[in-house]
C-alpha cells in the first residue's frame, strides 16, 4: 500500500486526530473504517502526522486473546505515542468521559538507544541488550469511536 491515503482514509485520520485533540468522539458508522492492519497503521501514521507532534516512545496493546477478542483482531497491535500524552508522576491529566476512559497497569521499558526498524524480527537477545530499564506504568485508555473501542455500541 503506498504511504498517500486513499480519501475515505485520510477523511478518518482527521476525524480521529480531532477527536483526540478536541476530546469528543466520532460516529463509526458514519465512516469507512480500516479493513487492514495496513490500513489501520497507514493512518495512524497520517494521525501522526497531522498532529505535527514527536513520537516520545511506542505502545503494545491487545497482547491476550481476551482483548483481541473484544477488539475484533487477531494479534497485538502497536501504536505511537505522542509527547503531551506522556507524563512523569506525578501528574495531572484530563480525562473525556465521552471516549469511556479506562485505567490500565503496564510495564514501560525505557531504551538505551534507538532501534531502527527491518525487515526481519530482532531476536530476544537483540531486545534485552537495548533495554537501559523498567518500571510500572498507567496508561489511561479511551475511545474516540463512540460505542467504545470496536466501535459498536
Amino acid at each position: 500500500m503506498s504511504s498517500r491515503l486513499e480519501v475515505p482514509l485520510e477523511d478518518l485520520a482527521r476525524q480521529l486526530w480531532d477527536a483526540r485533540r478536541l476530546g469528543r468522539t466520532i460516529d463509526a458508522g458514519g465512516c469507512e473504517l480500516p479493513k487492514t492492519n495496513e490500513e489501520a497503521y497507514v493512518i495512524q501514521d497520517a494521525i501522526v502526522r497531522l498532529s505535527g507532534l514527536r513520537r516520545r516512545g511506542y505502545k503494545v496493546g491487545s497482547t491476550s486473546e481476551e482483548a483481541q477478542r473484544l477488539l475484533g483482531t487477531n494479534e497485538p497491535g502497536a501504536g505511537a505515542l505522542l509527547e503531551p500524552y506522556v507524563h512523569a508522576s506525578p501528574a495531572r491529566i484530563n480525562i473525556v468521559p465521552a471516549q469511556m476512559p479506562a485505567i490500565e497497569g503496564e510495564f514501560a521499558f525505557r531504551l538505551g538507544c534507538d532501534v531502527p526498524p527491518r525487515h526481519e524480527p530482532y531476536t530476544m537477545t537483540e531486545v534485552l541488550s537495548v533495554i537501559d530499564g523498567v518500571a510500572g506504568a498507567i496508561e489511561v485508555v479511551g475511545a474516540r469511536l463512540s460505542g467504545g473501542l470496536s466501535g459498536k455500541g
